[in-house]
């Protein structure tokens, strides 16, 4: 069960690769890093705790081999 300040990232991929995932607050500090592994292809689901973090837009970059994509999430408590 996930709490009030828990995300979820869904993730597909479809070759294997070394994934990097981190969590930034707006002044580009990061607050967590996530995934950092080889991974097979398949479907995957990172759980992000912001519960020790302040609401407000944070950023979160998924690295995987050449593949690199960063997106913005709001966090509400």
């Amino acid at each position: 069960m996930l709490n009030d300040s828990a995300i979820v990232i869904i993730l597909n991929l479809p070759f294997e690769a070394n994934v990097i995932i981190k969590v930034y607050d707006i002044t580009d500090r990061e607050v967590a890093a996530l995934v950092n592994e080889d991974k097979t292809a398949g479907r995957y689901s990172v759980k992000f705790n912001g519960s020790n973090l302040l609401s407000g837009v944070y950023f979160y970059s998924i690295k995987a081999g050449d593949f690199y994509i960063v997106r913005r999430l709001l966090l509400v408590k």
